[in-house]
Parts: C-alpha cells; structure tokens; sequence
C-alpha cells in the first residue's frame, strides 16, 4: 500500500489594502491616463533660439476709427423739465473756460454735478475752477 502524505494548510496573511491620501478615481480610457500623466509632468523649457533676421514688414493701411455716431441719446426728466447730457457738458465746458479766460480746448478734465430741482448743473473744471449753469 501507497501512503499519501497529507499536506496541511499554511495560515497565510491577507495584506490590508494600502490607505492613500488621495482618493482612486476609475479610469475610462487610455487617453485619459495620458492626459493625466502629461499634466503631471513638469514643463520643460526650451532653449532660446538663435534670432533669426527679421523680414521687411509689409505696410499695412491703419484704419483709425472714429466715434462720429452717437448710439446712445441721454436726457434728464425733471418736474415737466428735459435736460440734454450733451448740452450740459458743452454749456460746462464754455463757462468753465470763460472762468479761466482760455479756450474750451484747455478744459482737460471737468466734474459736473446735476441738481434738476434747482434747475441747475455744478461743474469742476481741471480740478481748480469751480462754477455752475443754471438749466
């Protein structure tokens, strides 16, 4: 008779599944994984070229626009009254450069405060010159 050696089982240790910091996401495809390592790689930087001589540039026709159209008419209602945005501003700019006795060109900046219930404008010209127009 043929003895059989009976072979006994070794407790064998499952390992733990390893904890991450990040979690696993699922991947659908290969393209992904790509993208993904692709973002992780640092940047390489390239050496600079050697200038190559730059080509006479072809003139080009500048084309300078202008803001002749108006595309928005502004005007204030007040007590049965209407006040025009651009009259106010022109009636400002003349007084304030009637105030400093030059012309309307010198007016660089101005501020102009509207009070339609007084029927009138308030206006700073260059910082310095304060005045008003009665609407």
């Amino acid at each position: 008779m043929a003895t059989k050696k009976v072979e006994t089982a070794k407790a064998v240790k499952v390992a733990e599944p390893v904890k991450t910091a990040e979690p696993v996401k699922a991947v659908e495809s290969v393209k992904e994984v790509k993208a993904e390592a692709v973002k992780a790689e640092p940047a390489k930087t390239a050496a600079p070229k050697a200038a190559a001589p730059k080509k006479a540039a072809a003139k080009k026709a500048t084309v300078k626009k202008t803001n002749d159209e108006k595309t928005c008419n502004f005007y204030i209602q007040y007590a049965g009254a209407q006040f025009s945005y651009d009259d106010i501003i022109a009636r400002s700019k003349e007084a304030a450069a009637a105030d400093m006795g030059k012309r309307v060109s010198s007016v660089k900046t101005i501020d102009i405060y509207c009070k339609p219930e007084e029927r009138a404008a308030y206006y700073v010209a260059n910082g310095k010159i304060a005045g008003r127009i009665d609407l």
